[in-house]
């Protein structure tokens, strides 16, 4: 499917479609149901959603406080910056798992 064909199935501008394909942007939740039902897809399959591995207690498990102050700083940053570390972990992650 075209971004134009998309965008008329959505109702929307080509060039909406266009940024969020390009930014990485993601669209309000509304728009992720759409995208969705139009692509025959469900929101799961559509963001990428798959089970987290189940951690051990983060009060215990040295990785899970690693990257639980991490995630804290992350969200103390400007949010500019935190939308480009979510696009940079999003390419890398989608990098990965095209790779098999």
């Amino acid at each position: 499917m075209t971004q134009a064909q998309l965008a008329a199935t959505l109702n929307v501008h080509q060039s909406t479609i266009s940024y969020h394909e390009a930014v990485a942007d993601l669209p309000a939740g509304d728009v992720v149901l759409k995208l969705a039902t139009a692509l025959g897809v469900t929101t799961d399959e559509l963001l990428g959603a798959t089970p987290l591995p189940k951690l051990d207690n983060p009060a215990t498990d040295p990785e899970a406080r690693r990257y639980w102050r991490r995630f804290q700083r992350l969200m103390q940053m400007p949010e500019k910056d935190r939308k480009a570390v979510i696009r940079m972990l999003d390419t890398m992650t989608k990098a990965h798992a095209a790779a098999g």
